[in-house]
């Protein structure tokens, strides 16, 4: 386990062109962000939110889509130490066959989660994906709601659920990228067959870069405060760290599933 976080750790590197290149794609997908930060008028700011809100947005998911499909290509090339090649047609339709692979394997535990709600009487409340946690809205402030047994109980449940049916999702990614088949995605057998053969060992790599993830996301949350509150060149700083933990969690998850 600690050559494939070692190799991961490395690989950005073997291609730093690219890696640069996925930087400025984060930057054309963040533009709103950007521009919420670059200092202009309050009124300057809504004429660009008027004027081009849905364009940014648009512009945005796209770029997210595409960044997922290139994901699939680095798993795929987990048995080389060089970044694959980007490849427009072929990174967005394994974007949209990602996409499909997760809607599957996670419908399930979002349909507990859902009923699990209705069953306890949670659906007044709103939810937090970061901090997963229940919240209320109190004179226009987001509040996390005090835990009771019914939303311990739901997060539990909720948190298994989506931490085996997560299990079946990497690997049907996985099996994305090596047979480049749908199909063989959802191949449930042989998917099942590959989590029992994985299941530590993908367990385990889900809690190191889940803390890999926590930490980068720590650091990187603060490099956004540099100069001095000058959020726009801290945040543009930090998406080269972005680009970077994306690409090594690719090939993380790629050496995983392979070595």
């Amino acid at each position: 386990m600690f050559d494939i976080v070692k190799k991961s750790f490395r690989y950005p590197f073997s291609n730093i062109s690219k890696w640069l290149m996925l930087y400025i794609l984060m930057i054309i997908g963040n533009l709103m962000t950007i521009i919420a930060f670059s200092g202009i008028s309050d009124a300057q700011y809504y004429l660009i939110v008027d004027s081009y809100f849905g364009i940014l947005e648009i512009i945005s998911v796209i770029i997210s889509i595409y960044i997922m499909g290139y994901g699939v290509s680095i798993i795929k090339n987990s048995d080389s130490a060089i970044m694959p090649d980007f490849n427009i047609k072929k990174d967005f339709i394994n974007a949209f066959k990602y996409i499909a692979v997760s809607a599957v394997y996670l419908i399930v535990p979002i349909l507990i989660f859902v009923g699990l709600c209705f069953l306890f009487g949670l659906t007044s409340y709103g939810f937090d994906v970061v901090s997963f946690s229940f919240t209320n809205t109190t004179d226009g402030y987001m509040m996390q709601v005090d835990p009771t047994f019914e939303i311990a109980l739901t997060l539990i449940i909720s948190f298994i659920v989506f931490l085996i049916f997560g299990l079946f999702e990497i690997v049907g990614v996985c099996r994305l990228a090596k047979f480049d088949s749908l199909k063989e995605s959802f191949n449930f057998k042989e998917v099942l067959n590959d989590v029992k053969r994985l299941k530590w060992r993908l367990i385990c790599g889900i809690i190191i870069i889940f803390f890999i993830s926590l930490t980068f996301g720590f650091i990187l949350s603060l490099i956004n405060f540099l100069h001095y509150g000058d959020f726009i060149y801290g945040f543009i700083i930090s998406l080269v760290g972005y680009a970077y933990l994306m690409i090594l969690y690719y090939r993380f998850i790629g050496l995983l599933y392979t070595e």
